[in-house]
């Protein structure tokens, strides 16, 4: 991750001779496709495809490892309150007819926000909720970070805070303008139910599970 940078000018630099040599075919024909010049600093490369404006991007790629134990582990490891809340944030965001995956945001990007967001209110549901339906609006600008040190100023931003290099809104891979909509458009993400809250019931509604233990990677470092 930390090299991504370095080596990412040098990728897109033999992009367009990679993807010269690789006809595109449909139903046995050979579809027109010209490439322009790499964008060294949005990391892309415009190409057209049947007169379809395209961006091939260069975007490393995740490894699946510890960290990313700890980082699931650290989300279920959440008191029950913002595990209620982020199921229903992600039953909201299921509800929405999306454009496409690249304007649907990620279970990660969306429990990131609503931890982020149950930092700085009330330790009731609904306030974590509201809070994170304020973020949400704004998702185009938000800055969600786990640790005053973070230097990046690019919006959006939402920090892994196991990858300090990754930033789950990424424009090069989310494009937030939809989500931003839809949760202006709607007037609550939804009413907690009052219910107890089972340790056993929060794998429905976090990304993934893992039985380790987890460390939180910050006490008191959030923005």
């Amino acid at each position: 991750m930390k090299d991504f940078d370095r080596m990412s000018s040098s990728v897109l630099a033999m992009l367009p001779a990679l993807l010269g040599n690789a006809p595109i075919m449909h139903e046995s024909r050979k579809i027109n496709f010209t490439i322009g010049q790499p964008d060294l600093v949005n990391k892309f490369v415009p190409c057209t495809i049947d007169g379809q404006d395209i961006r091939v991007f260069v975007a490393p790629k995740e490894i699946e490892g510890s960290s990313e134990r700890q980082l699931t582990a650290w989300v279920a490891s959440q008191p029950a309150t913002v595990l209620h809340a982020i199921r229903i944030v992600k039953e909201w965001s299921a509800a929405q007819t999306w454009s496409s995956e690249y304007l649907a945001p990620s279970a990660m990007l969306l429990e990131l926000m609503v931890i982020h967001a149950s930092k700085h209110v009330g330790s009731s549901v609904g306030d974590v909720v509201e809070a994170t339906h304020t973020m949400l609006r704004d998702a185009e600008d938000v800055r969600v970070t786990f640790d005053k040190a973070a230097i990046e100023k690019r919006m959006p931003l939402v920090v892994d805070p196991y990858h300090p290099a990754r930033n789950h809104a990424d424009p090069a891979v989310f494009d937030a303008s939809e989500l931003s909509r839809f949760a202006d458009e709607s007037k609550s993400l939804g009413q907690p139910r009052a219910r107890c809250i089972e340790s056993d019931s929060t794998a429905s509604f976090i990304s993934a599970s893992s039985s380790g233990p987890s460390s939180d990677p910050s006490t008191d470092r959030y923005d």
